[in-house]
C-alpha cells in the first residue's frame, strides 16, 4: 500500500521544481529570507539571512549573518 502511494505522489512532486515566475532575458527576480535563531543566552538570537538571486539564465544564492549579509547583495546586485 505505500509503494502505491509513493507512486502517485512521486510524480506532482517532480512538476514542483518547474513552478515559479518564468523571466524574460533581462528580468532579474530578488527574493530575501531572515530567520533567527536562539542561542545558548537568554534573549540572544543570531540572525541569518538568505538572498536568492534569479535571472532567466541562472540563479545565485547569498547568505550570511546580520548586516553584513544585505550589504553584499546590494554589491553584488549594483554589479548585474
Amino acid at each position: 500500500m505505500l509503494a502505491a502511494r509513493w507512486a502517485e505522489v512521486l510524480p506532482r512532486l517532480d512538476r514542483l521544481r518547474l513552478l515559479g515566475p518564468e523571466l524574460e532575458p533581462g528580468e532579474v527576480l530578488v527574493t530575501l529570507d531572515d530567520v533567527l535563531t536562539r542561542t545558548p543566552e537568554k534573549r540572544r538570537f543570531w540572525e541569518l539571512c538568505t538572498t536568492r538571486i534569479i535571472t532567466a539564465e541562472d540563479h545565485r544564492y547569498i547568505s550570511g549573518r546580520g548586516r553584513r549579509s544585505s550589504n553584499t547583495f546590494w554589491c553584488s546586485s549594483c554589479s548585474v
